[in-house]
Order: C-alpha cells, then sequence, then structure tokens
C-alpha cells in the first residue's frame, strides 16, 4: 500500500513539475488584428460583469483573435476573454464598475484553442481595447492622456460648453482652436472643459491657466472608456476622467528676453512711483516701437551702458541708476507693441538691460552726472556678504557738551529711534554734510582714523576732511546699477562691532570679531 502512495505522489509531482514552463511560455497573442491592443488584466464577477453587453461561449476553440472578431463588426470598444475552459468572450464600450485593472499574473489560464494564449483567470478577464477609437487630431494638437478628475477639483477648470448629443473629440478641438486655448479635454461623454494659456479680464469670472491643475494625474487609459455622444468609435473621458489634449501649435507667451547683443537684463524695477524720479532719465524715441532689440541698440549707440523698457513702449538709458527698488518680473509684464513675442516693462516699472562690454572703473569715484549732481540721501548699512540682518539708519548725534567749550561734536551712530539725529546728508566737493541738523552751525566732517568712527565738528576751526565720495556697489546686481557705497579716503570697508552702535571705517586687524559692512546711499525717506 504504501508503495502504491508513493507512486502515485511522485507521478503528480512529476506533472506539477513539467507543467510549470508551459505556465510561463504562455504569451497574450503578438499578432492581434488592426486597431485592437491589449488593455491588461481586470477583476471579474459573475454578479457584476466587467464587459457586459454581449457574450459568448467557446469551450473548445476559444482564442484571442476568435474573441476579437466577435467584438469587431458591432463596433464594440472593448473585448475580453475569461474563465479559460468555460470560454466566455465578452464584448462592451465601457470598462464596466467595479471592474479594475489588476495585477497581470492573475490572469493565468490559457486558451482552449490556442495553449500560447492567456484568456482570462479565476475572477478575472483579459481585456482588449479597439484603438479605432483614437481620432486623427487636428494639426497642432496631441493626445496628452486620461487624467483624474472630480467636480470639486477640475482638472481644467474652465467649462465652455457642453453637447448633450453631438459632443466629439474633433467638435471639442475645433471651439479651443480659435480661442487659442492651450489645454482642453473631454469627459463623461458630453460635457467639454478647456482653459486658456492667456489670462481673461476680471469681469469674464473664468478661471485660466497653463498648467494641467492639481490634483488631476495620468491614470490609466482604460478609465476614459464613454463613447462620445456624437461618436460612438471614440473616447470622451469617463467617471472621474478626462481626456485632455494639448496645443502644440500655440506660440510661447510673450517674455522678457533675457540678452539682447551684449546687453543682458538685470531685473524689473520701480520707476517715478509716488512722485520719485524717473530712474533713468533719457528716453529715446524709436521709429516702429521699442523691443529689447531696438532699445539697447539705440542707448548703445547714444553712449549709454544701460536700457530701460517701460510701458509697452518706452524706451530710457542713463550712464548710470542710483536708487534702484527691485519689483518681481512678474510685474514688467506688458506686451511690447512692437513685437508680441517680448514684454516691455509695465506702468512704472522699468525692464533694465546692462552692457556688458561697458567700462567703470570701481576704484573710481562716480561723477556728478552719475549722483544726478548734489541728489540728497540717507546712509545706510548693509552686510558686504549681501546677507540680510544688518541693515540701518545712521544719523548723525551729537555728544555731551564740554562746558566751556563752544564746540558741537557729533558720530556717524545707529538710530533706533530715529529721533534727534540728522539723517539727510548730501556729498559737496568731497564734504560729507548733514543738511538738517539745524540753524546752529552746520557739523562738518573731522577725518576718521583706520579703525575709527566718524566724527563731525561745529563751531570749530578744525578743517574740514572732503575725502568722501560715492563708488560703485560691489554687490549690486550690475556695477552701473545702485545703490553706490560711501568711501572715505578711498576705503569703502566699514564695520559694526559689538557693544557699539557707531560703525567703523576702514577696519584693522584687531577688530575681525566686527561685521564687516558697507555704508550705501539711498533715497531720503526718513526726513525731520
Amino acid at each position: 500500500m504504501s508503495f502504491i502512495v508513493n507512486w502515485v505522489l511522485s507521478i503528480l509531482l512529476i506533472r506539477v513539475t513539467t507543467a510549470s514552463p508551459a505556465l510561463t511560455a504562455r504569451q497574450t497573442a503578438s499578432n492581434l488584428p488592426d486597431n485592437w491592443v491589449p488593455a491588461g488584466c481586470f477583476s471579474d464577477s459573475t454578479s457584476s460583469r466587467t464587459l457586459r453587453v454581449a457574450s459568448f461561449t467557446d469551450v473548445n476553440n476559444m482564442t484571442i483573435e476568435w474573441c476579437l472578431s466577435f467584438c469587431t463588426p458591432a463596433g464594440y470598444n472593448f473585448a475580453g476573454v475569461e474563465f479559460a475552459r468555460l470560454s466566455i468572450k465578452v464584448c462592451d464600450n465601457i470598462i464596466e464598475s467595479p471592474g479594475q485593472s489588476i495585477d497581470g499574473t492573475s490572469c493565468d489560464m490559457s486558451c482552449t484553442g490556442d495553449s500560447d494564449e492567456i484568456c482570462g483567470g479565476s475572477n478575472a478577464i483579459s481585456v482588449f481595447h479597439n484603438a479605432l477609437g483614437t481620432p486623427n487630431l487636428p494639426q497642432g494638437w496631441d493626445n496628452v492622456g486620461c487624467y483624474s478628475d472630480s467636480p470639486d477639483a477640475r482638472t481644467l477648470r474652465t467649462a465652455a460648453f457642453t453637447d448633450v448629443t453631438n459632443m466629439t473629440i474633433e467638435s471639442c478641438l475645433a471651439f479651443c482652436t480659435p480661442a487659442g486655448y492651450n489645454f482642453a479635454g473631454v469627459e463623461f461623454s458630453r460635457v467639454l472643459y478647456n482653459f486658456n494659456a492667456a489670462l481673461f479680464s476680471a469681469n469674464n469670472n473664468v478661471d485660466c491657466d497653463n498648467d494641467i491643475e492639481a490634483p488631476g494625474s495620468a491614470i490609466n487609459s482604460t478609465n476614459c472608456n464613454m463613447p462620445c455622444a456624437g461618436n460612438s468609435a471614440e473616447f470622451c473621458g469617463g467617471s472621474g476622467a478626462i481626456n485632455i489634449f494639448k496645443n502644440i501649435a500655440l506660440p510661447p507667451p510673450p517674455s522678457i528676453k533675457q540678452t539682447v547683443g551684449t546687453f543682458e537684463y538685470k531685473g524689473c524695477f520701480e520707476d517715478g512711483v509716488d512722485g520719485a524720479p524717473r530712474s533713468l532719465q533719457h528716453e529715446i524715441t524709436i521709429a516702429g516701437g521699442a523691443t529689447a532689440e531696438t532699445c539697447t541698440a539705440a542707448c548703445q549707440a547714444a553712449g549709454f551702458p544701460l536700457a530701460g523698457l517701460e510701458f509697452g513702449k518706452e524706451c530710457w538709458c542713463d550712464s548710470y541708476f542710483l536708487f534702484p527698488t527691485v519689483s518681481p518680473d512678474s510685474e514688467c509684464s506688458s506686451i511690447c507693441d512692437a513685437d508680441n513675442s517680448e514684454l516691455c516693462g509695465a506702468g512704472n516699472r522699468l525692464a533694465v538691460y546692462q552692457d556688458t562690454n561697458a567700462v567703470l572703473d570701481s576704484q573710481q569715484c562716480l561723477n556728478g552726472t552719475q549722483l544726478r549732481n548734489n541728489v540728497l540721501f540717507n546712509l545706510h548699512t548693509i552686510a558686504a556678504d549681501g546677507t540680510n540682518g544688518i541693515s540701518f539708519i545712521l544719523g548723525a548725534f551729537e555728544t555731551t557738551a564740554v562746558i566751556g567749550d563752544p564746540r558741537d561734536f557729533f558720530f556717524l551712530e545707529i538710530d533706533p529711534s530715529l529721533v534727534n539725529a540728522a539723517h539727510i546728508f548730501d556729498i559737496s566737493g568731497g564734504v560729507l554734510i548733514p543738511t538738517n541738523e539745524g540753524t546752529d552751525g552746520i557739523p562738518l566732517p573731522i577725518q576718521p582714523a583706520p579703525g575709527g568712527a566718524q566724527e563731525f565738528v561745529s563751531h570749530s576751526n578744525i578743517p574740514e576732511f572732503n575725502g568722501y565720495c560715492a563708488k560703485p556697489n560691489p554687490i549690486s546686481p550690475g556695477l552701473f546699477l545702485g545703490p553706490p557705497v560711501l568711501s572715505v579716503s578711498g576705503e569703502i570697508h566699514w564695520a559694526l562691532c559689538p557693544s557699539s552702535s557707531t560703525p567703523v571705517v576702514s577696519p584693522q586687524p584687531s577688530q575681525d570679531n566686527c561685521t564687516k559692512i558697507f555704508v550705501t546711499l539711498t533715497p531720503p525717506v526718513i526726513n525731520f
């Protein structure tokens, strides 16, 4: 008896062992009929078929080709085979709920008519998709794919129109093309959504975008499985799914030119805001309108290293940009009148370019033209490495008077309270002057010693020191862009030391624990 049991078990083991290679060798038919492509393995149950419109059973001769030949004449979008030996072939125009894509290994039963093909599995169906439903898109449009969508957060957020009976992909794209839309999409078979590359004006009450909006994301194409109302051979999205197409023929949106010849874009800046003077002083009229190319060429020909575009049509030039105030590039958004592919500043916003071939000696003082002839300014500290946190206004503070001494002494210090100090300065003939200290004698500067503080004195016979000037800022976006820095005896380096509110000029090695700064000239916004 024991011998017989062992003999039977050995036979069974041999059968299992020899069957395994055959299973791994089975493949989905490689030569499918025209337009049919594999969609994958999907879940299925007898109580709720994934494909359920038409079916046929062939116990002995089922193959994938035989299944597809059954579904093709009726124009079905999907065909499927399952249960192998029962050999059921089914057709439908959609993937019915709750059927969903599952791991391909679940479809592991060979077809009865061809053991090299797989015909589904237990509660699993091999599904094929009739790609005839993919139309020939109009020129300039490309199929992006099937994306998730929900009523609460549309993947494409501008609802354009609804067509209950005649919606097709072609009619959707025909609507979107003349309006210049960037993306178009169809879903729920009858509803069209799309959005534009350019913003509508506020009174149209529509949302526009250049992107496929979050949380929309690409999903399996089988989710876009509903036939279009106007052409059942095409798919128009699905439940919670949208077919998206992109207009690849649209020209790129207008942009700020980054380089033009030897000129380089330096940024978008405020101009003439709240009555402030022009950022660049010299306007040049250009026949045919201003662009980055024509404006920079005109400024260069006139001998200016800086060019600026404004209001979409104006061209401005200068030899130095004294007090720049940076704005986001997005605010220089006016399309150039002369070239709609370029942006030319905006109202009170100047797109500025600098000639990289122009030379400015950083060791030389700026001249009167560059400083706009004795302009008034505040003194403002900035970190020499360009980091934040060392930004203070400086003032000329009076020290305690000495009884019997007619002189009044002042120190250049940080003013935490912004009171009792002169904050407006001028440089005249190389002399740094606090201009609004009062009428009882204007304090004049005393030459500071290296590593020492800047001091002023009034009612004194001490000769005024005239070794001050403004120099190019070494950490500004460009050599011809301010704000300029204060130089004393040719030295632009200052320092703020611990436990002191008085910056020192030309810090010494013994002051290594001090923070290196520059003292910049800024617009006189604090005035007493």
